[in-house]
């Protein structure tokens, strides 16, 4: 996209000539197009930091949920995408002429679910048809709100549960003491003998040793002594 947007503009004239139309439309078009690649691209890529995740125990623990759940999610998905398609149609029909948030299928269909976030305005759709406006917005409230949403985390629940049966939950503090701590102390142990700070302790310990060889010696020669003279 991003050559191609190049190739189209390095053909035109910029400045454009006096009194002279020129369209930027194509290489901008496939500019933004470029752009819109690499916002996809950054959201693909930051996802990949869940496959190293996994090797964490108390956040594996949790993408094991979310693996558990994808079954009953795309199920659930289905029939709340075929509910919300409805809804959106018959707001779109009710509301399109008068509202401008119900102006196409697209828009009624984001005001729809910024409704779902609280966000909403029953005067103007009761102002718009005094009929349909209230009923839509309780039935739309009940089915997406209280249904829906419940459906949705008591499957989440439901997966939690089946987890944590078959998997021993590993805590933060644990796994820090096990697997984080040990190889930061092994790191300091390797400063220590660059920097040089550890020839004091392996000075006594060859003392010691030269110690426990002396008086291993003395022993020995004081018990062949005492041998030789009972004989």
């Amino acid at each position: 996209f991003r050559y191609h947007s190049l190739a189209l503009a390095g053909g035109l004239a910029f400045p454009p000539p006096q009194g002279t139309f020129v369209n930027y439309e194509p290489p901008a078009f496939y500019n933004v197009q470029f752009k819109n690649l690499l916002a996809v691209n950054a959201f693909v890529t930051w996802i990949k930091i869940f496959k190293y995740l996994e090797s964490v125990p108390f956040l594996a623990h949790l993408l094991k949920v979310f693996y558990t759940a994808l079954p009953d999610t795309v199920g659930f998905l289905s029939a709340a995408v075929a509910i919300f398609v409805g809804f959106t149609l018959s707001h779109f029909l009710a509301y399109g002429d008068d509202l401008f948030a119900y102006r196409t299928l697209a828009s009624s269909f984001v005001t729809l679910y910024r409704q779902l976030l609280g966000d909403f305005d029953v005067a103007e759709m009761e102002k718009s048809n005094r009929v349909l406006g209230p009923a839509f917005f309780v039935l739309w409230t009940l089915i997406s709100t209280i249904l829906l949403l419940n459906i949705f985390i008591a499957i989440v629940i439901d997966s939690y549960d089946k987890v944590r049966s078959q998997v021993d939950r590993i805590s933060f503090g644990a796994f820090m003491k096990e697997n984080a701590i040990p190889p930061i102390q092994e790191a300091l142990k390797q400063i220590q003998k660059l920097t040089g700070d550890d020839e004091d302790e392996e000075d006594e310990d060859e003392e010691d040793e030269t110690a426990k060889k002396i008086l291993g010696t003395s022993a020995i020669a004081e018990y062949s002594a005492d041998d030789m003279a009972a004989g």
